[in-house]
């Protein structure tokens, strides 16, 4: 993975941010076009991760969440300052993965046959013209889509789909592009 050029973190942000600059700073040179894919919860969504996230909200009078995980925001950020000062991001997609019935948490839910049998996916295109120029309002901006997410989450588990899907012949879900 690492030929691939996925960026390994430690989860310490001094040490992360001079690796996370130096390969985007890599990206902007190689003069190629960029698909730069930002986990901003940081990991898979467990029972674990969802304790640790709510303490973390605590801590920062946030709500707690029930389906999502908290965001950290500063790679976000970093990352789209600096692909937007170099001119190399037109947009975000911003994807919201679901599977209504079954969540699978981590390999060994996959490894004992606990996989989803249905895949939600939720996208927004967001211009980055239309992002806040400042960083904290940038990290406020990222925060709010989380509980945008939240909310959309909890729709998902409640009626089977997202908000505002239509439901195809068959069942499926109609594709809006």
């Amino acid at each position: 993975m690492q030929q691939a050029l996925f960026l390994f973190l430690r989860r310490n942000w001094e040490t992360d941010k001079i690796h996370f600059n130096r390969l985007l700073t890599y990206y902007v040179k190689s003069k190629r076009p960029i698909q730069l894919l930002i986990f901003p919860e940081g990991t898979d969504f467990c029972e674990n991760t969802k304790r640790l996230s709510n303490n973390f909200a605590k801590k920062n009078d946030l709500p707690p969440y029930k389906h999502v995980l908290h965001p950290r925001t500063k790679g976000f950020v970093e990352a789209t300052e600096i692909l937007r000062r170099d001119r190399t991001i037109k947009s975000i997609l911003d994807v919201t993965v679901g599977y209504p019935g079954n969540t699978p948490e981590g390999l060994r839910s996959f490894l004992l046959g606990n996989y989803p049998h249905e895949v939600h996916f939720h996208v927004t295109c967001h211009p980055v013209e239309s992002l806040p120029k400042e960083s904290e309002k940038l990290h406020e901006w990222c925060k709010s889509r989380w509980a945008e997410k939240e909310e959309r989450m909890g729709e998902l588990y409640e009626k089977g789909r997202f908000g505002g899907e239509e439901l195809a012949e068959g069942g499926g879900v109609k594709r809006r592009m």
